[in-house]
């Protein structure tokens, strides 16, 4: 699985196709837990299959970006429980929406990648 969306790199290369290529996890000050997505870009489809990259971010994710109206990390949402046990033991999926969704209200990256479609 993979997004595409254009983004236009200092060099002039355009990177369109994105993959979740590592996700890693911490605690933050106050031991709530944090995701460190890396999303790799390449020119074009055959470029990703080739394993070529061009461009890498990585995103941090707080238990509170995956919340909603249900109880769970302080009372806002499901947390990191319900999230892998909702994610059937592979989170990606679940990080490829947060990524297409994330409208700038957790900018990092400029929030290049929101509204981007699945490939």
């Amino acid at each position: 699985m993979a997004l595409q969306i254009d983004k236009t790199l200092d060099n002039g290369l355009v990177a369109s196709y994105w993959r979740v290529s590592q996700i890693n996890s911490s605690f933050n000050g106050d031991d709530s837990p944090v995701l460190h997505v890396t999303v790799q870009g390449s020119h074009d489809a055959s470029y990703r299959e080739a394993g070529s990259v061009v461009d890498s971010h990585v995103f941090q994710l707080d238990a509170g970006d995956f919340c909603d109206s249900t109880v769970g990390i302080s009372g806002v949402g499901p947390g990191w429980n319900g999230l892998l046990t909702g994610a059937a033991n592979d989170i990606r999926p679940v990080v490829y929406d947060w990524l297409k969704a994330n409208d700038g209200g957790a900018i990092q990256n400029g929030g290049f990648i929101s509204g981007a479609a699945d490939v």
